[in-house]
């Protein structure tokens, strides 16, 4: 595989789970303000063990390819590209946390 290809891959990943991350924090974190206090752990397990499912593969993909890009390619010229998405993904992890922290402080 070239680097132009892997760099494909890595984009297309991180793309799907910077959606996926936005589905969930625009849809899926402020719907748990209704879940009862009670049910509020046995709803958070269910929860996790589900949306493994989803993001699993994706997050694996974008982490395989981004040490693909590091190991084979340190002096690659797709580095700006690569260095976006991972800037990409800061963002939406950030974002998150922050999200996170204001809905549930």
């Amino acid at each position: 595989m070239n680097e132009l290809e892997i760099l494909s891959i890595h984009f297309v990943a991180t793309l799907l789970m910077v959606g996926i991350i936005w589905f969930v924090q625009l849809v899926h974190y402020p719907l748990m303000l209704y879940v009862r206090a009670a049910d509020f752990r046995r709803y958070s397990q269910v929860n996790q063990s589900r949306i493994s499912f989803v993001v699993v593969g994706p997050m694996f993909v974008e982490a395989l390819s981004a040490a693909a890009l590091i190991g084979w390619f340190p002096n690659s010229t797709a580095a700006p590209a690569f260095v976006g998405s991972v800037l990409l993904l800061v963002v939406v992890w950030v974002s998150t946390a922050a999200l996170i922290h204001r809905l549930f402080a």
